[in-house]
């Protein structure tokens, strides 16, 4: 078994997300994830993380929103495909 990956810590984060209001229950989306290492100590090229995440949205309800998507990484360094989903409960927003 072979676990392929960046030495250092790496963390990936969400730099940018599109979206598009289809309708009142469904958003459409592009997600960028990535790491570049620390400003100043930046990683070399080849153990940076680029990927980008077509995806959508499901309202629910006012407050419960599931959010989905399929990772594409575009550098050796990451992932070649990834899969997410999540339920987000949104608190403090009421009828």
């Amino acid at each position: 078994m072979s676990i392929r990956g960046i030495s250092r810590t790496a963390v990936e984060h969400l730099i940018a997300r599109f979206g598009y209001e289809l309708n009142k229950k469904f958003d459409l989306s592009l997600e960028y994830y990535g790491s570049t290492g620390a400003i100043g100590d930046f990683l070399p090229s080849n153990e940076q993380v680029h990927q980008f995440f077509p995806g959508g949205d499901v309202k629910f309800s006012d407050n419960v929103v599931w959010n989905f998507g399929i990772g594409v990484g575009v550098t050796d360094a990451g992932n070649r495909l990834v899969y997410k989903s999540r339920i987000g409960i949104l608190f403090g927003k009421g009828n």
